[in-house]
């Protein structure tokens, strides 16, 4: 959130253009992350834009428009700590933040079904600010997320990007209830127009660069 209580980011700003241009007013609901799939088919929301990529199992209960940013995932840390991190297997070596639900979540779960890092050092959290805030205040060493987020973090609360991999493949996109083939259409329109006319530059100037 900024000073006036107000959320804001990079997803934040592109909805709100993607609602100028639809002729929409956007009202911004912050819910976890796991729970977004499910408030849409209950119609407690009305669309997400939450770096949510499209996955076979995603795709059988929502909508997806075309991706809206092609992004990589950051290791988010205190630049005052000491950590070694060359590479993303370095994070194993620590304790650190994923938040639930998300790929990153998925990524080391696998590791600790690997052994190559024990479940005790993964800290789940359901909101990404809550787990930012405790890199910043040392009790969790780093914090895995989509890049935009792990960006828009450190230049909100004086952390760093230590290192940053293409870990997903998938893009966000905008998600919506099943059954939107229009709507869909239509974002995807504004989309491409957001991405010609250089406004998404603009939002990446202002977000996601150091």
């Amino acid at each position: 959130m900024n000073e006036q209580g107000e959320y804001d980011g990079f997803d934040m700003d592109l909805i709100k253009e993607v609602g100028k241009r639809l002729g929409m007013e956007v009202k911004i609901e912050a819910l976890e992350f796991e729970s977004l799939i499910a408030s849409l088919k209950q119609g407690k929301i009305d669309a997400i834009i939450s770096c949510m990529a499209r996955d076979p199992e995603r795709e059988k209960e929502a909508d997806f428009t075309i991706p809206y940013l092609l992004i990589k995932d950051g290791v988010l840390v205190n630049p005052e700590s000491e950590l070694e991190i060359n590479e993303l297997d370095d994070v194993l070596k620590y304790e650190f933040a994923v938040q639930t639900g998300t790929t990153m979540d998925k990524w080391a779960t696998i590791k600790a079904e690997e052994n190559l890092v024990k479940d005790s050092q993964i800290k789940r959290y359901t909101d990404a600010n809550a787990a930012a805030l405790d890199v910043k205040n040392g009790r969790v060493d780093a914090f895995l997320v989509d890049l935009p987020v792990a960006e828009s973090k450190a230049k909100e609360l004086g952390l760093k990007v230590a290192f940053s991999c293409a870990l997903d493949e998938g893009a966000p996109c905008i998600v919506l209830r099943k059954g939107s083939d229009e709507m869909v259409e239509k974002l995807n329109g504004i989309i491409e127009d957001i991405i010609e006319d250089g406004t998404l530059k603009t939002l990446e100037d202002k977000w996601l660069e150091d």
